[in-house]
């Protein structure tokens, strides 16, 4: 909003006119209201059968392809929400995130892995292990068959599979601009 403010302003600025600074002021304090909230939320009491019966039918969950973390889940990650794995270092939040990945990806998702520790290559050549079989210890001599079967996974449907590393020291302003791109 404050680059709409400043674009819808300049003229009221440049004009010279001291009455139209009061136009920019109101439209500064219009856009810095806070709203305030109407609706109240879900009455448990209220119309319980019929949430019920729309959440029956929705898919709110994603299955991960990983059965136990599924079912610990209650049937995947839920859609429109923000699932944390938190773990100690080396406590394998990276490997799960790419294993999920490549389960969506291969289902014809499109799916986006931000790193912030380990680097791309690394990310990159756990990624192909994973949706080739091929241990990452033996890519250099499986080359043709890590292409063979990536071709394989796109022909079939997969969906993209984009890994992007975010520099240390990045904020969620930082990474709230990168998905704008």
């Amino acid at each position: 909003f404050p680059v709409t403010i400043i674009m819808e302003s300049a003229p009221d600025v440049t004009s010279g006119n001291a009455e139209n600074f009061g136009k920019v002021l109101e439209r500064v304090q219009t856009a810095l209201a806070v709203p305030i909230q109407k609706e109240l939320g879900i009455d448990m009491y209220e119309n319980l059968e019929q949430r019920l019966e729309t959440y029956m039918y929705s898919d709110m969950y994603e299955p991960t392809g990983i059965q136990g973390l599924d079912t610990a889940l209650g049937g995947g990650l839920a859609r429109r929400q923000v699932t944390l794995f938190s773990a100690n270092s080396g406590g394998g939040k990276s490997l799960m995130m790419s294993n999920i990945g490549a389960n969506y990806s291969r289902r014809g998702f499109h799916v986006l892995q931000l790193a912030l520790e380990l680097t791309e290559q690394m990310i990159d050549l756990r990624n192909s292990s994973i949706l080739t079989g091929i241990k990452t210890s033996e890519w250099k001599q499986n080359v043709a068959e890590i292409l063979g079967t990536m071709k394989a996974h796109k022909e079939a449907g997969a969906g993209s599979f984009i890994l992007k590393r975010i520099p240390g020291g990045s904020s969620a302003n930082d990474i709230r601009s990168y998905l704008k791109l």
